[in-house]
């Protein structure tokens, strides 16, 4: 049985068996419950894909309670490179309640894929990594990071 990663408890009941096209009813039903703990988001991916104005960035992850706090993201660049912003917060609270209430969301689980565009104003090379890491009620996700 594959639980999936929503939090929560999966209890599952076997109450008969078939055995050559014949049905055995079991003496006592087999009980078995599974809990899928409830954790902070995590990243399974990240990507950068450059454009004409700047880049995007893709992340994929999951968050077993269905709710999403914040990105925070830091920008690096070579070295002689001259960011005026290195680190922002995006607050993700709307835009992923919208996501996760939304009925087309339910067969995904707790699993997104959050694309987010930034506009470079300058020299596209300037920046040239980021780190990025992604807050839900219960705790903070591990740093990833790309390079681009």
């Amino acid at each position: 049985i594959q639980t999936g990663s929503v939090a929560g408890k999966v209890t599952v009941l076997v109450t008969s068996v078939q055995v050559d096209n014949q049905t055995v009813q079991l003496g006592s039903t087999p009980v078995h419950t599974v809990e899928v703990a409830s954790a902070a988001p995590t990243i399974s991916s990240i990507q950068v894909v450059r454009n004409s104005s700047g880049f995007e960035i893709r992340i994929t992850g999951d968050s077993s309670v269905r709710q999403m706090a914040d990105l925070s993201v830091t920008f690096s660049g070579p070295a002689g490179s001259d960011l005026l912003t290195t680190s922002l917060t995006i607050s993700l609270a709307d835009l992923f309640t919208a996501y996760f209430n939304n009925s087309n969301s339910s067969r995904f689980g707790s699993t997104y894929l959050l694309t987010v565009p930034f506009v470079i104003e300058g020299t596209q090379s300037a920046v040239n990594s980021f780190s990025a890491t992604l807050t839900n009620r219960i705790g903070r996700s591990a740093t990833s990071s790309a390079t681009f």
